[in-house]
């Protein structure tokens, strides 16, 4: 038995490894007549940690809940410092104990870094991976150095980040972002009767993020923009999208006294479909958004101290991936001190009420997608159509990745197929270059 140790420890790592291990079930990378192929799906068990995708995978129990070490920001983790050593220790043991014969983290640098590093010095020979490379472009290149001396594999998630660690001597395989992978809703109309949205209704999409700091700290900004929109808009509905369900409880008491409509939605991909306008937080619901075809503004800010000290170490200008790819601003950002709610409402209702202004933002954005490998159709509609009573299902779809980015793999898979996506190619490659030999050494056993 071939065992796989996998550490996530946030919504969008959780989602990566759910998916790599569906493919790791089935026989998804494996070449027809490599003798393995009928003998994978049997040989490998998945332990580690992870959330409810991973364990919808199938036969996986994390070891701990991912909120645990869901934590962000230089100051705002310190209250949490001896707990997150605590589960540090608890899984460095775990591992241990599991004799995995690979371990794949994802993302969450703050503590799968740390788990690797220790496991590295007790198990020098153990094959390591991470995916979602650290961003060195934006600050700290130094780390590459540190994650070469670390890691067997590095998978990337954008075109522009593999020679960061190649010229350090460390393995990177560019495998294209998730978002390529997921199918985003098609029906506007629909979905609008799904939600019991009026016809004359407008609708705002707010998400706060998965930690709970997070949620906290923009709540009432947030909701004091709403209010200062709900004022020239009194036929607004807001979606308030949850990472999990129990934030519903923390988000409530800040809408006691609030006169706008407002529901609860776990369905996230749906709300920002149905959405005329999103409030968004930094992160990768902006690319949600973004291929949902919905124009938004990016609103963030962090403890103080954890800002400035960002500000020294940082070398972009942007905090949103598209407008760093794009090194221009085509998505508002109100950041820290910007983070106003005069400002974000003005901003809002432009986007609300200028047709030409959100169809300008879409349109932008999708292009910065394509560079991504994203497909979208959305690049046929004009700015007249752009409005959602006449906006009828022209959503995008993903279909799959470049035919260029899988010839850098050695044909590990047909670029025709629908299923050549991130997880797919991951996969693939951890099949043929990390568990063939051993299932094939295991298999002479037997």
């Amino acid at each position: 038995m071939t065992k796989i140790y996998f550490i996530a420890g946030e919504v969008s790592g959780d989602f990566v490894g759910g998916r790599i291990m569906q493919h790791l079930k089935n026989n998804t990378g494996v070449q027809l007549n490599s003798p393995v192929s009928s003998f994978v799906n049997d040989a490998v068990q998945f332990v580690g940690v992870g959330g409810k995708y991973m364990e919808e995978a199938g036969s996986f129990k994390s070891l701990f809940p991912i909120t645990s070490i869901n934590l962000m920001g230089f100051v705002e983790i310190l209250p949490h410092i001896f707990k997150l050593k605590k589960l540090i220790d608890k899984t460095v043991e775990d591992i241990i104990n599991s004799k995995a014969d690979l371990l794949i983290t994802i993302d969450s640098p703050g503590f799968t870094y740390r788990v690797a590093k220790r496991v590295r010095k007790l198990l020098p020979k153990l094959k390591m991976i991470h995916i979602v490379a650290p961003s060195v472009w934006a600050y700290k290149e130094g780390r590459a150095v540190k994650y070469a001396k670390i890691y067997d594999c590095l998978f990337a998630l954008l075109p522009f980040e593999p020679p960061y660690f190649t010229k350090v001597g460390l393995d990177c395989r560019y495998i294209g972002h998730p978002i390529m992978e997921q199918e985003f809703y098609s029906d506007k109309i629909a979905l609008r009767e799904e939600f019991k949205i009026d016809e004359n209704e407008r609708v705002l999409c707010v998400t706060l993020g998965s930690r709970n700091g997070e949620i906290l700290r923009h709540l009432s900004v947030f909701v004091s923009s709403i209010e200062e929109i709900f004022k020239s808009c009194n036929n607004l509905k807001v979606i308030f999208t949850l990472a999990n369900p129990a934030h519903e409880a923390i988000i409530k008491p800040f809408l006691e006294d609030v006169k706008f409509n407002y529901l609860f939605s776990s369905e996230r991909l749906k709300t920002y479909a149905v959405a005329d306008v999103a409030l968004a937080k930094s992160g990768t619901n902006t690319l949600e958004i973004a291929a949902s075809g919905t124009p938004m503004i990016v609103a963030y800010k962090v403890n103080l101290i954890s800002f400035f000290i960002i500000r020294l170490l940082i070398k972009i200008k942007y905090v949103t991936l598209i407008n760093i790819i794009a090194d221009k601003e085509i998505i508002p950002e109100f950041i820290q001190f910007n983070c106003r709610a005069n400002l974000i409402s003005n901003k809002l209702q432009e986007l609300l009420f200028n047709s030409k202004k959100a169809y300008e933002q879409v349109i932008e954005s999708q292009k910065i997608l394509q560079q991504l490998g994203f497909k979208s159709n959305r690049l046929q509609l004009n700015s007249e159509s752009f409005r959602h009573d006449e906006f009828k299902g022209k959503l995008a779809r993903c279909t799959k990745v470049r035919e260029h980015r899988l010839s850098l793999e050695n044909s590990l898979v047909s670029s025709d197929r629908d299923d050549a996506v991130p997880s797919y190619i991951a996969a693939a490659i951890i099949k043929q270059e990390f568990l063939e030999p051993k299932i094939k050494l295991l298999k002479e056993k037997d």
